[in-house]
């Protein structure tokens, strides 16, 4: 059974297989499928259904995001690092290849539900570990996303820093797609954070674009997004549901603690 960072998928995991019960918000059967058929104890934590909505409307902002790059560059390469047990490749149609890559124990556990073929494949890997790159074949007219959920907090901003060197020194030019908690979302997350209890420590935090672009000189915000306004809320079935959404994740200082990002990373 997963344990530590590993074990945190779970959570997304359950959100958006509970999303259906909650409003029209992703459509998620393999999801479900796992949720069934996997033997993990999901009541051994404490569940929310906020938090479970709040997974599910996260996971279909970031689809909205890749498929949006997949009709602007179709047949296009997509990396999904930290994939966990997603079927993000199922949901999001357009790529020429598809790469999902995960801990050696997270691929194994993915094995059972997925199975590779001509244009999809999964990589055991350390993402901090940056040979993993050198396994992926990109023709060089290829455009590439790379995407990320649920990663870039468990990683310490040297450790971001430098996957994203990594990615535009292999790919040259490519698409960043990444959530990340605000700096104050990390501290407050060392007081309540599901996660905690499975052993996993938020390390990492970003207030802006700007204080990448500052270090990274290849790399141009091309986004901000949040996915706490009406645009999601309004999907909920039950107005107490939507009402209680709005207040506790709807306002300026929820969204100042979590957000994605759209990067592009050029070599120039």
């Amino acid at each position: 059974m997963l344990k530590g960072v590993s074990e945190t998928l779970y959570i997304p995991l359950y959100g958006r297989a509970s999303a259906r019960k909650y409003g029209n918000i992703i459509e998620d059967p393999m999801a479900e499928r796992i949720v069934r058929e996997s033997g993990y104890d999901f009541d051994k934590n404490t569940r929310s259904r906020f938090l479970d909505i709040y997974m599910a409307i996260r996971a279909a902002a970031i689809d909205r995001l890749v498929a949006g790059f997949l009709e602007r560059n179709p047949g296009a390469l997509v990396v999904h690092m930290g994939c966990g047990l997603d079927s993000r490749e199922l949901r999001v149609k357009g790529a020429s290849m598809w790469v999902d890559v995960d801990l050696p124990e997270v691929i194994r556990s993915r094995a059972a539900f997925y199975k590779e073929n001509d244009g999809y494949c999964m990589l055991s890997a350390d993402v901090r570990q940056l040979g993993w790159l050198d396994r992926i074949i990109a023709p060089p007219s290829v455009s590439v996303a790379v995407v990320s959920e649920g990663l870039s907090m468990y990683l310490s901003h040297e450790e971001n820093i430098a996957l994203m060197k990594g990615l535009r020194q292999r790919f040259g030019r490519c698409e960043y797609i990444f959530d990340a908690y605000s700096e104050s979302a990390v501290k407050w997350s060392k007081l309540k954070n599901p996660v905690n209890k499975m052993g996993a420590v938020i390390k990492w935090g970003l207030d802006g674009p700007e204080a990448i672009e500052r270090q990274l000189p290849f790399a141009r915000c091309a986004g901000v997004f949040y996915f706490t306004g009406r645009e999601w809320s309004d999907r909920l079935y039950k107005p107490c549901d939507r009402a209680l959404f709005r207040l506790f994740y709807g306002n300026s200082w929820a969204n100042g603690l979590y957000r994605l990002y759209r990067f592009e990373l050029e070599d120039k």
